[in-house]
């Protein structure tokens, strides 16, 4: 993370609410309240926000930069969820359910994300029922997203194998159009 002067980070926790659009639409007391309790997070590139399995303890918005969001299975891989931008959110989910963090975030470039605690959000929820709207709209845009990204991958991944069924039954024809041609010559010849 980088370092600021700290009057710098007073202005963007001030201001940084009214630029995102979830809270754009906030009264001024209410946009006063989460300023106060939101924080303004750099994030260098590279640099993990949080792992898979971390507590869902703050709501990112990001202010600048991207983010990728990914899901490391058992075997070691990954699978790339999303890439969120200026004034996407990250962390809804186990944010509102309380558990832990399903994926891992890490800056492509560098970021600033603004960080809302658990504890304001839910307090500012009954405030705004926008905010739970946005909120729930971000989390079924991520859902379809995620869901046409993997049915995507599954259709892919078939084609593959359809293709590598053609290709074994092209070089089996092949083989046997060979050894019949290789049986004919002779009888040909006699």
């Amino acid at each position: 993370m980088t370092n600021r002067p700290p009057a710098l980070d007073e202005m963007l926790i001030r201001t940084a609410p009214r630029a995102l659009p979830h809270l754009s639409e906030f009264a001024d007391k209410l946009l006063s309240t989460v300023s106060e309790s939101g924080t303004v997070i750099p994030l260098d590139t590279g640099r993990i926000l949080f792992n898979q399995g971390d507590p869902g303890d703050r709501l990112y918005t990001v202010l600048s930069g991207q983010l990728r969001l990914y899901k490391r299975l058992e075997d070691g891989s990954e699978i790339e969820l999303r890439r969120p931008g200026p004034g996407e959110s990250l962390g809804e989910l186990a944010l509102i359910d309380g558990g832990a963090r399903y994926e891992t975030a890490a800056a492509l470039t560098p970021c600033q994300l603004f960080a809302l605690s658990r504890e304001a959000f839910l307090a500012a929820l009954p405030q705004s029922p926008g905010l739970l709207s946005t909120v729930l709209n971000n989390l079924f845009d991520h859902v379809r997203t995620t869901t046409e990204h993997l049915l995507r991958t599954e259709l892919e991944q078939r084609a593959l194998r359809t293709e590598m069924e053609l290709e074994k039954f092209r070089a089996l024809a092949q083989m046997v159009a060979g050894v019949a041609h290789e049986i004919n010559t002779p009888i040909g010849i006699v």
